[in-house]
């Protein structure tokens, strides 16, 4: 392979690299977000659970508190709908298995760019095996 098929191999290979740890990064960063409500939403409906009804109703007899347990069973209520609507649970499944991928696909640039940078007289056809 001559130095202008290897630098244009090298070039593109970063290019094809950069997208793909970009693309990583993105899916973990939503796949954590989507994490995050999926937490929140078994927070709230354990909160509210019928074990916790118990507590309910003793804060629904001290005036003060009435408002907050009303806030608290309706944020509940509201996150559950929300979240058996979103599919979230499912969506952590997706991102986490697009994250894995793009972290395979981002190893095998790196090795594919090692090849080029060890092995001066590697081939184009060895580098595509």
């Amino acid at each position: 392979m001559d130095d202008h098929e290897r630098s244009h191999l090298w070039g593109q290979s970063f290019e094809s690299y950069y997208q793909c740890y970009f693309e990583e990064m993105v899916a973990e960063k939503l796949g954590a977000r989507w994490l995050f409500l999926d937490n929140l939403t078994k927070l709230f409906v354990a909160a509210t659970a019928s074990g916790s009804a118990i507590s309910g109703w003793a804060l629904w007899g001290m005036p003060n508190f009435r408002f907050v347990w009303v806030l608290v069973a309706g944020s509940g209520a509201l996150f559950s709908v929300i979240h058996a609507a979103l599919g979230v649970q499912s969506k952590v499944k997706e991102w986490e298995s697009s994250r894995k991928d793009f972290t395979s696909l981002r190893f095998d640039i790196e090795t594919f760019r090692q090849k080029i940078a060890i092995d001066s007289n590697v081939s184009s056809r060895a580098l595509a095996a």
